[in-house]
């Protein structure tokens, strides 16, 4: 049975609030990131930190409850028995400034949330009537109350919204219209501000306001029990998922009954707060969910912890008194796998005095997720490293799979709590909690008193693994330029094809691609570690064409890398421009659970083959969701969470739809400041540069229009682009556009940097750095550039050394002009073409340099472009 005590209505705040908001928290071995530098930041009673910021400078605001008075670091004084207390540091961790907001009572900040306007929004819980910061009377025994600042901490006006209980605001998201869904637990029932009864005990409770903080309408879900909001996240179709913890039965809101006392509760509510389904997680015990996110395919991540033993919806057992618990589900909420993280404890009631509390979860760099929270387990199960203290920080990162990477323990001699983290722009994190450690390893920030604020920097991932070649089918070989392919290896299926000892064109190394690897069906699982590769595939046709009578089409199959088709009824005769021609292909892929998957299946004709595989640390080409994570383009390619940056801030809108492109939640982010810089690490030589921009705050979220935002942009030191304007560029608000600057890189780093112009602050959603002279082994994956009109051009040979066949999937007679344009523009051919078949053209570059261009077409249509190689 339960051994959790009864909550009784007339708790006291702070007891309340520790138990749920602590306690109960907010949302093969490995190297680990390396320990920065960490700072406190307190006054001589207490302070409890839950919420962080990054800022448009660079730095940080860190939030949260402050019962001291000036004191230690804090400069600004106490309203009441405790406040709202917000820290700005710099990007290095320096406290700039502080800030108190309160009344005469007890108030605390657990949630904040940017506004467009620079500004914030900081959320919580009040018992204060009039007073101090407070504008309005309470409504009951505690409020929600939010209070709206400016850039630098200036109250602007504040909101209290409440029934005659007590009503705990646990977490904030900003809406699509310029507004915010208030979000977190009730214990009251209708009157006041709550419009509708309770359900049960307590429910969770979610009131809409609009950009000024006026209520626009509430609601309640909940069963015949307790039902404790504690994470919402905005789900991408305009609606959100609630999350929190239930005991109730299958009664009113709640479909499933409960698995053991409390358990996972998950809500889908839409825009205007209907709700659309449920879904309930648990065992044979007590779960608490704390943390919620999106995933790039579109489902979800549910994070918290569990007592529970292998029962319900767990498919693995404990690992001491009580562990992490994670649950990856789809979009519609059905459960896709559970994974458990913990060490031995060292006890196993809910009171706090024992186990590991998952508190919070943020995406990583490398496409998987770092799970914070706090622990006083030794090392054992997953934990690898002794406490530190009473209870520490602990952190594990984990792969998109759930899969362990490492774990990481941070702590002084005494009681540190973990409760919010942030990824930092060079590929780590900021971890914040609050810590009542005098001193320890880990540990050298002063103590101030109390629990003080407790900030601590980490360097970036471990590096991924070296590089892996085989020789598919063959011994080891050794290239003229020293590559060293070992002979075959980590195969499933498949066989040797027959050698050949014709010479091969287009390489020095024959030998290499005299063997091969065949069959219906074959695979390659290599273990790389987790991270993004370069794979190249090496192929020549060595049969059909020479050994056997055949040419195009008689060869065509699928290759699959990490479960994404990369190449469908691939023709390698067709595309290398005969047979004993070499012919490779690039593709740059994310592994998330330490093995490189490559599979190759059988298509319109014969059988798979492939001579050699390279697996590459991914190299020179970046893409970067700037003030971003990972994103997943319905376009097959992926940008990574901001990297590379220096100053600068966050701007984000919940959603919308974005013209001019499928990627519509590319946009949605944005990198913006006064001043701002990227130096992306690139070997030296040529790249095109694509920066994409969309205008999502003037004439979307408040007036304005052309000439409301106009900024410039400095390429490795050249101004390229001067007084720039997106909404002019675009059209419109709302609407995408890209720029591609071609750069030479002499030093080691592409850098960018963005300038306020004549008016307003720069802003960038995404960028691409991609090489602009494409080797052979990098090559030529045909980008089409934008064009109009109806039809598929395909080019073969691409690289090509000779004459160029223009595939067509129309008529050739309906092209009327063709012309070769170098990568500046300049034309080199024009009307170079002839007819070679009903749907082909043929054309000779052999006058060209070495070097990318661009094939036009003119058709009845308009224009076909399309890129290509001259080797």
């Amino acid at each position: 049975m339960s051994t959790l005590p009864a909550r009784p209505r007339n708790v006291s705040f702070r007891a309340h609030l520790l138990f749920v908001l602590l306690l109960v928290p907010f949302g093969a071995a490995a190297q680990t990131p390396r320990t920065g530098w960490d700072r406190s930041y307190g006054g001589n009673s207490g302070e409890i930190a839950h919420a962080i910021l990054p800022t448009t400078d660079g730095g940080y605001l860190l939030g949260g409850g402050s019962a001291s008075g000036v004191s230690g670091n804090k400069t600004a004084p106490g309203r009441g028995f405790y406040d709202y207390w917000v820290v700005k540091t710099d990007a290095q961790g320096n406290k700039q400034w502080d800030k108190a907001y309160g009344g005469a009572n007890e108030d605390e900040l657990t949630a904040m949330v940017s506004t467009p306007d620079g500004g914030y929004l900081l959320g919580g819980i009040s018992y204060s009537d009039v007073g101090g910061e407070k504008s309005q009377p309470s409504r009951g025994s505690a409020d929600y109350w939010i209070v709206k600042t400016g850039p630098t901490g200036q109250k602007q006006w504040d909101k209290t919204f409440g029934g005659r209980g007590e009503d705990y605001l646990t977490r904030m998201v900003a809406t699509p219209d310029g507004g915010y869904l208030l979000a977190g637990i009730s214990y009251s029932d209708i009157g006041q501000d709550r419009s509708v009864p309770t359900r049960g005990w307590a429910d969770y409770w979610v009131v809409k306001v609009d950009a000024n903080g006026n209520k626009m309408w509430d609601n309640r879900y909940g069963g015949n029990n307790w039902d404790n909001l504690t994470a919402v996240v905005p789900a991408g179709d305009g609606g959100y998922l609630l999350g929190g913890y239930s005991n109730s039965t299958a009664i009113y809101d709640k479909t499933g009954g409960n698995r053991g006392d409390d358990d996972y509760w998950l809500v889908k509510i839409d825009a205007a707060g209907n709700k659309l389904w449920d879904k309930t997680y648990g065992g044979n015990s007590y779960e608490r969910l704390t943390s919620l996110l999106r995933t790039p395919d579109g489902g979800y991540l549910v994070g918290g912890w569990s007592i529970s033993t292998l029962s319900g919806d767990h498919s693995q057992p404990v690992r001491g008194g009580i562990d992490y618990w994670v649950l990856k589900l789809d979009a519609a909420g059905n459960k896709l796998w559970d994974r458990r993280y913990g060490g031995p404890g060292m006890g196993s009631d809910v009171g706090g005095n024992g186990g590991d509390y998952l508190e919070t979860m943020i995406p990583t760099a490398q496409g998987g997720y770092l799970l914070g929270g706090w622990s006083d387990s030794n090392a054992g199960g997953d934990k690898s490293e002794d406490s530190r203290g009473e209870r520490d920080f602990w952190l594990v990162n984990i792969a998109a799979n759930g899969q362990k990477q490492w774990d990481k323990t941070l702590g002084g001699n005494y009681s540190d709590f973990l409760g919010a983290m942030l990824a930092t722009g060079d590929g780590g994190y900021v971890v914040l909690g609050n810590s009542g450690s005098l001193y320890g390893q880990g540990k050298a920030a002063p103590h101030y008193g109390g629990g003080d604020y407790w900030l601590v920097q980490l360097g970036p991932d471990p590096a991924p693994a070296s590089q892996l070649r085989v020789n598919a089918g063959g011994g080891s070989f050794t290239t003229l330029d020293q590559r060293k392919f070992p002979a075959d290896a980590y195969f499933q299926g498949g066989t040797v094809s027959t050698p050949v000892s014709s010479a091969v064109a287009g390489t020095a190394d024959d030998f290499l691609y005299q063997t091969g690897r065949h069959g219906a069906s074959f695979s390659y699982n290599f273990p790389t570690g987790n991270g993004t590769y370069d794979v190249v595939l090496h192929f020549a046709e060595t049969y059909w064409g020479n050994t056997a009578p055949g040419g195009v089409g008689s060869r065509r199959f699928h290759v699959t890398m990490e479960g994404v088709r990369k190449l469908t009824d691939y023709d390698v005769f067709a595309k290398a421009g005969g047979a004993l021609r070499v012919r490779q292909e690039t593709f740059r892929v994310r592994v998330t659970d330490g093995t490189l998957n490559v599979a190759f299946g059988k298509g319109a004709a014969d059988n798979p083959a492939v001579k050699a595989i390279e697996v590459l640390p991914a190299g020179n080409a970046h893409f970067l969701n700037a003030g971003g994570g990972v994103f997943a383009g319905a376009d097959g390619k992926t940008f990574y969470p901001d990297a590379y940056y220096a100053n600068g801030g966050v701007s984000a809108i919940p959603g919308g739809n974005v013209l001019n492109t499928t990627n519509d939640a590319l946009y949605y982010n944005a990198r913006i400041g006064a001043a701002f810089s990227y130096g992306i690490p690139a070997a030296n030589g040529t790249y095109d540069v694509t920066l994409h921009f969309a205008e999502t705050y003037f004439g979307a979220r408040v007036g304005g229009g052309a000439g409301s935002r106009r900024f410039n942009v400095d390429v490795e030191g050249t101004r390229r682009l001067t007084n720039y304007d997106i909404f002019a560029k675009a059209g419109g608000a709302m609407r995408a556009v890209r720029e591609t600057l071609r750069a030479t890189v002499t030093d080691g780093v592409l850098n960018l940097f963005f300038s306020r112009g004549s008016a307003d602050n720069p802003a960038v959603s995404a960028i691409e750095l991609v090489p602009a002279a494409v080797p052979a082994r990098e090559a030529a994956a045909e980008a089409t550039l934008p064009q109009v009109g109806p039809g598929r051009v395909h080019l073969y040979p691409n690289p090509v050394a000779g004459a160029l066949t223009v595939g067509l999937s129309f008529p050739a007679t309906e092209v009327t002009g063709t012309w070769v344009t170098d990568a500046k523009g300049a034309v080199r051919l024009r009307n170079a073409h002839e007819l070679s078949g009903e749907n082909e053209l043929r054309v000779g570059t052999a006058i060209l340099p070495k070097g990318l261009y661009v094939l036009r077409l003119e058709t009845k249509d308009g224009q076909r472009s399309v890129k290509f190689v001259r080797e």
